[in-house]
C-alpha cells in the first residue's frame, strides 16, 4: 500500500511461494517455503504487513489440487501463515483473490462449494467476510458469477467481473446505497470453466483517488473513469533484453526410395504354412515363407480400394479381405491366393466390415 514492495508469485525455488521485492528491482526475499503446497493471487492488508493468498495442494494430488483453496494470511517478515477464510479449516471450498476493505475488516472474495465447476457458470459469487464477527454476507447471485472483487481506497465503490453473453465484464456496486450497474462491456476472458490455478480473472486496481479502474482488456492496459465509464488505453512500452539459446536444427531426410514398412496388420498364415498375408500401407500383401525367412512380398491386387483383415480360406486356395472407400463404403471380396485370377465380391450392400 505504501508502493514501496511489490508481492509477487514465483516458482523460482521449485514451487509457487510468495516472493517481495521492490520496485527497482532491489530487495528480492521470499517469504513462505511451501513445498507441497502453490500460492497465487496475493493481495495486501491495508497496513502493509500481511498478505492473504489463494493456498492450495500441489499437482498431482487428486484430493487437493485446485479442488479445495482456502486464503492464507502470511507475514511479510515471513512464517507458516493461518487460514483467514473459511474460518472452519475442514470446509472445502475454492476461493478466488481476496480485496480488503480501507478499514481492513472486511475480507471480499470470489469463492463456490469446491471441487471443479467445469461448465456450471455462476457457481463463484461474491462474499464479504467480516473479519471482527467471523459471519459473511452473500452479495451478488447473478448468473454470470461474481468474479475478484476490488474495493475502493475510500471504501464507496467494489468492482467485480462477471460473465455476460461470451465477454467478461466489470460491475460496479455503490456500497452506500447497493445500487449496481455496468462499468465496463468487455474485459479480458475469465477461466470459470477451468482449474484456474492462477485466479479465475486477471488482476486490476482502483487509482489510488478511487475515480478509475485499471484493468487489461483487448491486450491492452486501459483506464475506466467510474463517473462517465469512459474507457482509455494506457500507453505502455519496454525495453526487454532476453537472452537467446543455440539454434537446434536437425535436417530432416525425406528418403524417395523403397519404402521400409514396419508395421504389418492382420499377419496371417495358410494352413500349410507355405504363405503369409498381410496389410500394410493400405492394401493386402502375400509373401512365401523359405527355408530363411520371408520371401519378397507382393500385393494381392491392384485396386485403389483401401484392403484390411486378410484371411485365407480353410483349403489355403482364396485370400479373403474387406475394402473400404470414403464414397462408397465396405465390401467383402476374394481372390485367389496365388494372385493368377481376378478379385471377387462376396457382398452385395456397402457397411463397415470387420
Amino acid at each position: 500500500p505504501d508502493g514501496q514492495r511489490i508481492a509477487f508469485v514465483s516458482d523460482r525455488d521449485g514451487t509457487d511461494n510468495l516472493w517481495l521485492v521492490a520496485p527497482d528491482g532491489s530487495g528480492l526475499r521470499k517469504i513462505t517455503s511451501e513445498v507441497n503446497h502453490s500460492f497465487s493471487s496475493p493481495a495486501w492488508s491495508p497496513d502493509g504487513q500481511y498478505i492473504v493468498a489463494r493456498r492450495f495442494g500441489g499437482y498431482p494430488s487428486a484430493e487437493n489440487y485446485l479442488t479445495n483453496v482456502p486464503l492464507w494470511m502470511v507475514h511479510v517478515d515471513g512464517g507458516s501463515g493461518v487460514q483467514v477464510f473459511p474460518t472452519d479449516a475442514s470446509a472445502k471450498t475454492t476461493n478466488t483473490g481476496a480485496a480488503f476493505s480501507p478499514d481492513g475488516n472486511t475480507l471480499y472474495v470470489s469463492t463456490h462449494s469446491g471441487g471443479y465447476t467445469g461448465e456450471n457458470l455462476g457457481s463463484y459469487q461474491i462474499e464479504a467476510f467480516d473479519r471482527r464477527t467471523g459471519e459473511t454476507t452473500r452479495l451478488t447471485a447473478g448468473a454470470g458469477g461474481g468474479l475478484r472483487p476490488v474495493a475502493s481506497p475510500d471504501g464507496r465503490w467494489l468492482v467485480y467481473a462477471t460473465r455476460t453473453g461470451d465477454r467478461t465484464a466489470l460491475r460496479i456496486r455503490d456500497l452506500e446505497t447497493h445500487e449496481d450497474r455496468w462499468l465496463v462491456d468487455g474485459t479480458q476472458r475469465d477461466d470459470q470453466e477451468g482449474y484456474a490455478p492462477n485466479d479465475v480473472f486477471p488482476g486490476y486496481a482502483f487509482t489510488p483517488d478511487s475515480r478509475s479502474v485499471v484493468f487489461h482488456g483487448g491486450g491492452k492496459i486501459r483506464r475506466v473513469d467510474v463517473a462517465t465509464r469512459a474507457v482509455t488505453t494506457i500507453p505502455f512500452t519496454a525495453d526487454v533484453a532476453l537472452g537467446m539459446g543455440e539454434r537446434l536444427f536437425l535436417p530432416l531426410r525425406v528418403d524417395d526410395g523403397p519404402l521400409d514398412v514396419t508395421q504389418l496388420v492382420s499377419t496371417t498364415e495358410s494352413p500349410d504354412g507355405g504363405r503369409l498375408a498381410f496389410a500394410a500401407v493400405g492394401h493386402v500383401w502375400t509373401a512365401p515363407r523359405t527355408t530363411t525367412g520371408i520371401g519378397t512380398p507382393r500385393r494381392l491386387t491392384d485396386a485403389d480400394a483401401r484392403e484390411h483383415y486378410p484371411a485365407f480360406s480353410p483349403d489355403g486356395r482364396w485370400i479373403a479381405w474387406v475394402s473400404w472407400t470414403d464414397q462408397e463404403g465396405g465390401y467383402v471380396w476374394k481372390a485367389p491366393a496365388d494372385g493368377s485370377g481376378a478379385p471377387v465380391r462376396l457382398t452385395d450392400e456397402p457397411a463397415y466390415v470387420r
